[in-house]
């Protein structure tokens, strides 16, 4: 099957020590040109490619980032790249090589700069990137991990983003047990009155707005409500490859390092082709039929009550959308 997604790990080195970390305290190293190209390689095959450049902090080897656009550039495919940062060592310099080569650019910050620096730290120095970004006009886009740590503070996040006329939107990751493991996540019935709260600060926000923020998660469930619902990542289908700095080949980069996931043939079909969000609290859900779907790792690595968070987030949603856009099936319809 052709790899429509590739993660390349330019380095396990970070200059953060987030408090979830899933990679764990590990040794740093980079990615050499060698196993770079090896991982592009691999990649050539029909039709449209993505490539993100992630780490560690990819930004720690703006040289990889260069190579990689290079060499992407010269496979017989369309492809498009993009880079996970923690935002904090942008420089004009990188700034400006993303904007030439259209490198999109996700910067994950976890709330307001308060909570953001509990968390992640580094939040003064983000800003600092944020700007950069602002000033050469480079469109961003921000991920942000829930867990108990940020959840009532959700709603302040597009009050964040609202001066930035280059912020496009941004994701809810739902914490992952995996890694370092210092923070818990969000209990179950916590969750709901945030997301309702986020969804009615996001409409305010967006009322002001040239360019309205997207959510992510609402953007799917939109989809799913209008019957084009498809899997949930390419990691589904076992369409994607995320390789490390050793050469190590994994279905995702939220399974790379575990021992379990380690691929050691070209075939990636696997755990993550099999894992759907399914079971006894689906049969009577509102949203049976038109519900977008969990990551596949994160259910994996999660259990009980938090692997049913994404269910507590989609309902919270499915009640704040309007009525035309449920269809009938919206909670209490």
């Amino acid at each position: 099957m052709a790899i429509r997604y590739l993660i390349l790990m330019l380095t396990t080195r970070c200059n953060l020590a987030c408090r979830y970390c899933y990679h764990g305290d590990q040794a740093g190293e980079d990615m050499s040109p060698e196993t770079l190209r090896r991982a592009l390689a691999r990649a050539a095959g029909p039709g449209p490619l993505h490539v993100q450049l992630t780490g560690g902090e990819p930004t720690l080897r703006p040289d990889l980032m260069a190579l990689a656009a290079e060499e992407a550039g010269r496979l017989p495919r369309p492809v498009s790249l993009a880079a996970q940062t923690n935002g904090t060592l942008l420089t004009p310099e990188i700034v400006a090589l993303c904007r030439k080569e259209r490198i999109e650019i996700g910067v994950s910050l976890d709330g307001p700069l308060a909570v953001n620096e509990s968390v992640r730290g580094g939040s003064s120095a983000l800003l600092a990137g944020l700007r950069l970004l602002e000033a050469q006009a480079v469109g961003f886009n921000v991920t942000t991990v829930v867990s108990r740590a940020n959840a009532e503070s959700l709603a302040d996040l597009p009050l964040v983003l609202a001066g930035f006329t280059q912020a496009r939107g941004f994701g809810l990751d739902l914490l992952i047990r995996k890694g370092r493991n210092c923070i818990e996540p969000v209990r179950a019935g916590d969750l709901a009155p945030q997301i309702r709260k986020l969804e009615s600060r996001l409409r305010q926000i967006n009322q002001r707005r040239a360019r309205p923020l997207a959510w992510r998660e609402l953007e799917s469930l939109r989809k799913s409500a209008a019957g084009r619902k498809g899997v949930f990542c390419h990691a589904c289908r076992g369409e994607s490859l995320a390789v490390r700095p050793d050469g190590q080949v994994y279905p995702c980069g939220q399974t790379a390092g575990s021992p379990e996931f380690l691929l050691k043939t070209e075939v990636t079909a696997g755990p993550l082709t099999e894992l759907r969000l399914s079971g006894p609290h689906c049969r009577d859900c509102p949203l049976k039929g038109r519900c977008p779907g969990e990551c596949p790792s994160r259910l994996y690595y999660n259990r009980g009550a938090e692997a049913r968070l994404i269910c507590e987030l989609y309902r919270a949603l499915a009640e704040a959308m309007k009525p035309e856009e449920a269809e009938g099936w919206r909670p209490g319809a």
